[in-house]
């Protein structure tokens, strides 16, 4: 259950485009936007290993300081 969490979490964090937030393209933008979002959902329902899934956020993000954006 544990692993199937991290894997699917890492699956959520490859598939993200983290340049979302410069395109000029609209739909660029909100795709990444709402995969964001998901992302963040992602943590806030798995709470119990929220220190895992937010250390991971912060290896695979290089926009941010590792903290999950509201």
């Amino acid at each position: 259950m544990l692993k199937n969490c991290i894997l699917n979490f890492a699956k959520l964090l490859a598939g993200h485009d983290w340049t979302y937030h410069m395109s000029d393209d609209q739909r660029a933008y909100e795709a990444g936007r709402r995969k964001e979002f998901e992302i963040r959902k992602f943590v806030d329902n798995h709470d119990l290993i929220r220190g895992i899934l937010e250390a991971m956020y912060s290896t695979a993000n290089p926009y941010t300081n590792g903290e999950i954006q509201t």
